[in-house]
């Protein structure tokens, strides 16, 4: 019986395409009970064809507002709690979370998308902060959302993140400084974020002194690695005084 509703799931575009948009709208009631199923297995595969099946309604519909609505009032929701489900069922939810993003407007993901993705990366009640799949999510949307969201909104959370008491939510963060930056440019890099990640290099931080020197050489070396992709500074310039501090 899984067997065959795992087989009926993972050909829910596909079918779509044999069927027609008329016939795709329709199965919104069967995706929701799929979402929902009780096996893991079933909702991370329904999780996987979201992002498929929101990319058929709006090539099928030439991007009509109907689709839309399905998307962002039916779709986005479900999603929303798939990325609170199982690590297997959240990267399925986030993949296809971005790439719904990719089919929206900015002004639609900005409302809609980045909302969830912020939640996510703040909620201090739920362990998904602590794995990198909400800051990998930020980092993925920032080439869509473009320069204002990100100089605006999203360097200021990823300045947050990564000066939060969590050793592990820091060491996540200061990974995708990069794709952020990217979109600021160098000028508006340096004046934000820049300066977060040369402080992380610097500083001791609040850890234990048994644990400083193995904690600390993880952040540094993330903060370094992903300074280095941005910034206009020379790696020899600071070769030495790294790895000193490593």
């Amino acid at each position: 019986m899984i067997k065959k509703k795992l087989v009926a799931v993972k050909r829910l575009a596909s079918a779509c395409t044999l069927f027609g948009s008329k016939a795709a709208f329709s199965l919104l009631t069967h995706i929701r009970n799929v979402a929902s199923d009780k096996e893991m297995v079933i909702r991370q595969t329904c999780a996987e064809q979201l992002g498929v099946y929101s990319k058929y309604l709006i090539e099928a519909t030439k991007d009509s507002k109907e689709a839309h609505e399905l998307i962002i009032n039916d779709l986005l929701p479900l999603l929303k709690e798939m990325l609170r489900d199982a690590m297997e069922v959240r990267q399925a939810a986030g993949a296809s979370l971005i790439l719904i993003a990719e089919l929206l407007t900015k002004e639609e993901v900005y409302d809609n998308v980045l909302k969830i993705v912020l939640h996510m990366a703040h909620d201090d009640t739920d362990d998904q902060k602590i794995t990198a799949l909400p800051v990998y999510l930020l980092a993925e949307l920032a080439p869509i959302v473009g320069y204002s969201i990100c100089k605006n909104y999203l360097s200021l959370d990823l300045h947050a993140l990564s000066q939060d008491n969590s050793f592990r939510v820091r060491k996540v963060t200061v990974q995708y400084f990069g794709p952020i930056c990217e979109q600021l440019g160098a000028d508006d890099a340096e004046k934000t974020l820049v300066c977060t990640l040369t402080d992380i290099l610097w500083s001791n931080g609040p850890f234990e002194l048994f644990l400083f020197n193995f904690y600390k050489k993880i952040i540094l070396t993330n903060s370094f690695l992903s300074l280095k992709r941005f910034a206009k500074i020379p790696f020899g310039a600071y070769e030495k005084d790294v790895l000193k501090a490593l």
